[in-house]
């Protein structure tokens, strides 16, 4: 299901020091404390790394050593804080700054491992300083008038004003801006869709209005570029990863035929793109002298951003690639979201609700919470919300761990049938996805025994992506290394056939992840938010992209190329760094697959064991414990007491050696046999609000193959299922693009009332079967009607009718209302937006013949509900009856309906059939039915093929064929009310007696024969 990418890369921590830690002092201890931060800040290597993370403390650290001059307190914390530097140093590998580097990774037969000296320093501008140079040269009028602006695409028109949520590229974390929503602002905001210069700009609008002095529209732009509402060409898009050039280049631009204009600036700026660039690890001098040039330019605390370029030569046996290959096939039949995430199916089901499935949505309509459905509702929480019930999965994990604790054990291990047993059966599986990257560290004490099969793969993490964990490293590897990636990540399957795979980019929601977001572009396609880029043909506009439902997902499409189209990222930021939009747009493509992600124990988190779980030679999670500080002394206690009680607990929960604490990229590895690494632990928990998590970790001579050398290694992983084919709103004849969804019709607004009457299920066929009748008994001439029962949000029943009188309509109905809660039937009633479903039933006529035929339908199920009782014939029986009836009424004849239900056996369910039901809904004649029922149905026949002519006449992506389960599970809800199983069964006796008509009409063709 799953094959590795020829794009693997291995991060290894650049930094060992075989003598060890210096003795660990005593807190109290001043002089002990200062030799300890002497002997440590001398370590070859580890003062540069720490000044590169931070200057501030490297500073303090500095000042303290040379002038001895700290309290015991102050000391003590500084010693801290530079241990956990030396322990990032050493035993963590994600890369950042010159604490660990990146290399590129081979599969062979044979492992190998070919050390290649002193690693490669690659060099940029911080994303701090970038922006505050950047900010310095807005501000110069004589550059800003020459620079091209755009308007910023996520820049929306609120009533009076406009909004920016988060202003692109700013330092501070203000949630959002806005300006007045002026004539001259909309009409500046809608001449720099496409880039235009700033001059020309502001010389449009002062024109435009005679009473606009241009210093005022001067001042104007450029309060609007400064909140975000315009975005300056000096500004560098995400996919930008040498951003002095881009402002060296726009600069020249600008001053093209003006040489001498920031001469002196532009110099500088040649000077410092020069010094940017590889260099040797040795040279702390040159990066701290490269550090004060660029804060005399401008202003940033550190103005370097610094990742390790590793020049080692790394092969692995093929076998842990197909290992890793196995593991994500495994972790997608343990997910706990084997259908996506609960949120993203609610969300697909409200838009197939409201738009149907041939609807192509324009996305910015969509996400709009007042005209469309807004983002998906899990878009407001910081972290996933739990379950609030326990599922089956839950319940099996937590028996595991149970059973685990009982028998001593560590570590279980799963084979196929445990695994298809902690998964559960009957569970709804949603599609794979089409790439991912899987983090892990590979286990072994030498390379013979690794190459020999003797290792372990340890899982660490999941990409959202292929590219996601290497893509911004991408530039720093060698030329031909990133040359064979790229071409592999261009190349990388797509969830549906014939989609277009689109790299998103857009600057982050705070300026700082703009370091570790920007990432060349790889693939064909992009699609950028709330940046300045010029037009091009491989870029796709926001007011383009369009959204439809697939059969089984949520799909984007460029609605001027008709494709599908799949946005991803080459970058591995958190989704709370992203703009809402771009959250969005990155999830929807991937929104009911199958969730890919590291071993989520659910429910058993919070048990205070959880063993390690090992397939084959893959551990999909390691072994971890909950420890609570609460249970140790606090933080005033001596470190005697702490120490006794912290030995207590560890023999109690028999904690190893090595454990790891921390989440995500903050991560300690430590030694529980060490001093100073029982400190860091004690600060930890001292630090934590409530339990801590501590998981088993590696010791070093699990990495003996790596000369104990802290890594990850990063494999891209593919998927060999087939894509899906692309939703008929793609793929069917007709006008392109499909109309856009009709405006939703308000209440008094028009002559269609919508009413939803709280009923309660056990009393809703009352209602229906005397209520319905007894509201229009009085009418004059009764309307046009319909309804459908409903069970969400909460039970009730959908009333809609077309009238020339909405107020008499609306009196007479609340006054129905009012008898029924009389009578205890009803609860309260409101008048509500009615939305029409055009994209499932088709728009113009073809919708009134629909709605038409959704009365009918209404009759035909009220007939049968009071007809039913005295005729002696099964409720679902007699429903499957009605379901054939519709279907051959629809596609025309009685042999055309069974063909369609012969040929969808996959509705059909599992439950099963009571004998007598099928019996008689197989032998019932038709004709035999009351008189009532054969009168409505033969009505709503009449409608159905008036219905299906208004289709047929479009030739649009909506078809009888098309339309046809839509109209039937409405039927169903209608006639009996809304169970899903209910359906299920009753669909199948609709299938069995279509099945029997076929059966007849073969023997009866063969026997004429």
């Amino acid at each position: 299901m799953f094959r590795s990418v020829d794009a693997a890369t291995i991060r290894i921590a650049a930094h060992s020091w075989p003598d060890g830690p210096a003795p660990w002092p005593h807190r109290s201890d001043a002089s002990g404390i200062a030799d300890w931060l002497q002997a440590t800040w001398r370590k070859v290597g580890l003062a540069e790394a720490v000044w590169s993370a931070s200057p501030e403390f490297a500073a303090r650290a500095e000042a303290v050593l040379a002038t001895g001059d700290a309290t015991p307190d102050r000391g003590w914390r500084m010693a801290l804080t530079l241990a956990r530097y030396m322990v990032r140093a050493q035993r963590r590998a994600t890369p950042f700054g010159l604490f660990s580097g990146v290399a590129t990774l081979r599969f062979d037969t044979v492992a190998a491992v070919v050390p290649a000296g002193q690693p490669a320093i690659r060099v940029r501008p911080d994303a701090s300083w970038l922006a505050s140079l950047i900010a310095r040269l807005e501000a110069e009028p004589d550059v800003r008038r020459r620079l091209p602006v755009q308007a910023n695409n996520l820049a929306l028109v609120n009533g009076p004003r406009i909004v920016v949520a988060r202003r692109p590229h700013a330092s501070a974390s203000a949630e959002s801006t806005s300006v007045r929503s002026t004539a001259a602002v909309r009409l500046a905001v809608s001449l720099a869709r496409a880039p235009v210069p700033w001059a020309e700009l502001v010389d449009t609008v002062a024109a435009a209005f005679p009473g606009f002095p241009r210093a005022s529209a001067e001042v104007m732009v450029a309060g609007l570029v400064d909140h975000g509402v315009l975005i300056c060409a000096l500004r560098p898009p995400s996919t930008c990863t040498d951003p002095i050039r881009h402002v060296l280049d726009t600069l020249d631009a600008a001053f093209d035929g003006a040489p001498e204009g920031q001469r002196a600036l532009r110099a500088e700026l040649r000077s410092l793109h020069g010094r940017l660039g590889g260099t040797s690890a040795g040279s702390a001098t040159y990066l701290r002298g490269l550090a004060d040039h660029m804060r005399s330019v401008a202003t940033a605390t550190q103005p370097l951003a610094v990742d390790l370029q590793l020049a080692d030569q790394i092969a692995l046996p093929e076998q842990v690639a197909a290992e890793i290959t196995a593991s994500v096939d495994v972790l997608r039949r343990l997910t706990p979201d084997p259908a996506g995430r609960p949120e993203w199916r609610a969300y697909r089901a409200r838009f197939v609700d409201r738009y149907g499935m041939t609807a192509v949505v324009p996305l910015a309509r969509l996400v709009d919470p007042l005209v469309g459905l807004g983002f998906p509702e899990h878009f407001g929480a910081v972290a996933d919300a739990p379950a609030a019930l326990l599922s089956g999965r839950d319940e099996r994990l937590l028996a595991m761990a149970q059973q685990a604790l009982l028998d001593g054990a560590r570590e279980m291990v799963l084979d196929d049938t445990a695994v298809e047993w902690l998964a559960g059966t009957g569970r709804v599986t949603g599609p794979v996805s089409p790439h991912v990257d899987v983090s892990a560290e590979v286990r072994a004490v030498s390379l013979e025994a690794l190459t020999q099969g003797r290792f372990t793969v340890a899982l660490t993490g999941m990409g959202r992506s292929a590219m996601a964990t290497s893509g911004r490293f991408l530039d720093g590897l060698p030329y031909a290394d990133r040359e064979l990636m790229c071409r592999e990540f261009a190349g990388l399957p797509v969830a549906v056939a014939g989609a277009m795979p689109a790299q998103l980019s857009f600057p982050p929601r705070k300026l700082h992840t703009q370091n570790v977001l920007s990432s060349r572009q790889v693939l064909p396609w992009l699609v950028s938010l709330a940046e300045h880029r010029p037009v091009a043909e491989n870029v796709l506009g926001l007011d383009d992209l369009g959204v439809t439902a697939g059969r089984d997902r949520l799909v984007l499409v460029s609605m001027s190329r008709r494709r599908v189209v799949e946005p991803t990222v080459a970058h591995a930021a958190a989704v709370h760094t992203m703009p809402l939009l771009g959250r969005f747009l990155l999830e929807l493509p991937r929104a009911t697959d199958a969730r890919l992600k590291p071993f989520d124990w659910g429910a058993a988190s919070c048990l205070p064991f959880r063993p390690a779980l090992r397939y084959g030679r893959v551990l999909l999670a390691a072994a971890r414990w909950r420890v609570d500080p609460t249970s140790l002394p606090d933080a005033n206690a001596s470190d005697g007491e702490w120490l006794t009680a912290w030995e207590a607990l560890r023999t109690r929960l028999r904690l190893p050696a090595w454990v790891q604490v921390g989440n995500g990229d903050q991560r300690l590895r430590l030694n529980l046999d060490q001093s100073m690494d029982r400190a860091l632990l004690r600060a930890h928990l001292d630090a934590s609000a409530g339990p801590v998590t501590v998981v088993d970790a590696a010791s070093p001579e699990d990495f003996g193959w790596l000369s104990g050398r802290a890594h990850e290694i990063v494999v891209p992983v593919a998927s060999t299922v087939a894509p899906a084919a692309a939703p008929a709103a793609v793929t069917a004849r007709g006008a392109w693009p499909p109309p856009a969804p009709p405006e939703p019709v308000i209440p008094g607004a028009s002559g269609l009332l919508s009413a939803s009457v709280a009923v309660e299920p056990s009393t809703m066929e009352l209602v229906v079967m005397r209520g319905l009748p007894a509201l229009f008994a009085d009418w004059p001439e009764p309307p046009l009607w319909w309804f459908v029962r409903m069970q969400r949000p909460t039970p009730h029943l959908r009333l809609r009718l077309h009238t020339d009188d909405y107020g008499d309509a609306a009196v007479r109905v609340g006054r129905w209302v009012a008898a029924l809660r009389q009578q205890r039937l009803a609860g309260d009633w409101s008048l509500d937006t009615y939305h029409p479903e055009s994209g499932r039933y088709g728009c113009g006529t073809a919708l009134a013949a629909a709605e038409k035929l959704f009365a009918a339908d209404s009759t035909a199920a009220l007939a049968q509900l009071v007809a039913q009782p005295e005729s002696g014939i099964d409720r679902q029986a007699l429903t499957a009856l009605s379901m054939v009836d519709l279907a051959a009424s629809l596609l025309g004849s009685r042999a055309d309906g069974c063909e369609w239900l012969v040929a969808r056996p996959e509705q059909t369910g599992q439950a099963p059939v009571q004998r007598d039901v099928l019996r008689q809904a197989v032998t019932l004649d038709p004709s035999e039915l009351p008189e009532l029922i054969q009168h409505a149905w033969q009505e709503r026949s009449r409608a159905a093929n008036r219905y299906a002519a208004e289709l047929s006449a479009v030739a649009g992506p909506v078809t009888p064929a098309s339309v046809l389960a839509s109209l039937m599970h409405l039927h169903f809800v209608r006639a009996l009310g809304p169970d899903e199983d209910a359906e299920q069964l009753t669909y199948r006796l609709a299938r069995h007696v279509a099945l029997a008509a076929v059966r007849r009409r073969v023997r009866a063709v063969g026997a004429s024969r």
